[in-house]
């Protein structure tokens, strides 16, 4: 089943990107090769890209995805430790941001491996969020869809600045489920 929706993958990349029937081959001797070795294949930088593209322009609910070929689609799965995972993070936002106006950037981590429950994990939905504490009278102050990500933050070590604001932003966790370790970013 995997190999042939590899194979159903890798032709729609090769007919949309024009690639030649012998490299296409090529890729799926590699694609065959792999899976019966590892149990899973590598995609390509270029499948990466593509794929991210892809799924964006195919989104039905996104209105941005008109420009889904301008999609900037960074290919970081080298990455291994959660610092440099983080570093990766801040510039994602640097190039998403830069010069005053938003580029649509994606920023892709390596896969979970065969054999293993999990991989890596952001424990946050987004790279910025805002908290969002209960006040003494029971209401809520900051963005009620991150309470309980805020009271995780907080349950893991994380001190709110004082005095407590709507835009507080909250710290980034990172978990590496395989190594058992977790860290907080700010």
């Amino acid at each position: 089943r995997l190999l042939r929706k590899a194979f159903e993958w890798v032709d729609q990349v090769a007919h949309e990107l024009k690639w030649d029937d012998a490299y296409l081959a090529k890729r799926h001797t590699d694609i065959e090769a792999e899976v019966r070795m590892r149990g899973t294949y590598t995609h390509t930088e270029e499948e990466i890209v593509h794929g991210a593209r892809v799924a964006w322009r195919n989104s039905a609910k996104c209105v941005g995805r008109i420009a889904w070929n301008t999609l900037m689609v960074r290919d970081r799965r080298h990455v291994t430790t959660l610092d440099h995972m983080f570093a990766e993070c801040l510039e994602h936002q640097r190039l998403a941001t830069a010069d005053g106006s938003l580029k649509s950037v994606m920023t892709v981590f390596r896969p979970r491996q065969p054999g293993t429950r999990m991989g890596v994990r952001f424990w946050n939905l987004q790279l910025v969020r805002f908290a969002c504490y209960e006040k003494e009278d029971g209401t809520l102050m900051g963005d009620g869809a991150n309470k309980s990500y805020t009271d995780e933050c907080i349950a893991f070590g994380w001190q709110p600045p004082v005095p407590r604001t709507e835009f507080d932003v909250l710290p980034i966790i990172i978990e590496d489920c395989v190594a058992g370790t977790t860290k907080m970013f700010e």
